[in-house]
């Protein structure tokens, strides 16, 4: 598994290097208007990070800046491993988010993982933009129970996402809709919080059907066309 993510975020970084990136999107997030083609922009680097048990392993990539040719206005392009404002892969944010949501017992205290040090990988040789391996560990702090609450906060908070997705699956004739999403009353203390994880793992049910019905994401087209909102 997180082999497999360090090598999808390779892959990808050789793909931007290579200028080989596409935009995943046809309708712009700004104007939401339908350009003939979005050009790249800008690049930046950008560190990701992956748990593997007590150690987090950073690798380096970038992230891509494309531009409307018809508003002229820029967004990022977000690959299938990133979410906006978060350095740890997107997978393994939604793996510890739902098994947060899904188990009762779980408190955002067991859902982190004991960390003490970073295994770092990543050095640029002479002449190279991009590093890619380094093996001397990084003290940095532990993973915070605070991280996994923010976790669930933003993903409970990309409405305009869910709601785009439920749409489309209901154009199928699917019973999203009917589906009730309750969590345990532990897990909140006001009636927005629990509308908040509500709709998180209402988002984990609709991103399933939706892979099933799709054969892709809702991440990243569904967030980057909505703005991630």
């Amino acid at each position: 598994m997180v082999a497999t993510i360090e090598q999808e975020i390779k892959n990808y970084t050789q793909k931007v290097i290579k200028g080989q990136v596409r935009c995943s999107v046809k309708v712009c997030p700004r104007c939401e208007q339908k350009p003939d083609l979005f050009r790249r922009h800008d690049v930046r680097q950008r560190q990701f990070l992956i748990i593997v048990g007590r150690l987090i392993v950073k690798v380096m990539s970038f992230l891509v800046r494309m531009k409307c040719s018809l508003c002229g206005k820029t967004f990022t392009q977000y690959p299938s491993f990133a979410l906006p404002y978060k350095r740890y892969v997107s997978q393994q944010i939604m793996e510890r988010t739902l098994s947060y949501l899904q188990d009762e017992t779980m408190t955002y205290e067991r859902a982190t993982l004991a960390q003490d040090a970073v295994a770092t990988r990543g050095r640029s040789p002479p002449g190279q933009p991009l590093p890619i391996f380094h093996p001397d560990p990084v003290k940095v702090p532990r993973l915070a129970a605070s991280t996994i609450h923010r976790w669930v906060t933003t993903l409970g908070g990309l409405q305009k996402t869910l709601r785009a997705a439920t749409n489309l699956l209901l154009e199928k004739d699917t019973d999203i809709h009917r589906l009730c999403f309750d969590v345990p009353a532990g897990k909140y203390r006001s009636r927005h919080r629990r509308s908040l994880l509500q709709d998180c793992l209402k988002l984990f049910h609709v991103e399933a059907r939706y892979r099933v019905l799709f054969n892709r994401s809702i991440f990243p087209e569904l967030g980057i066309r909505h703005c991630w909102q």
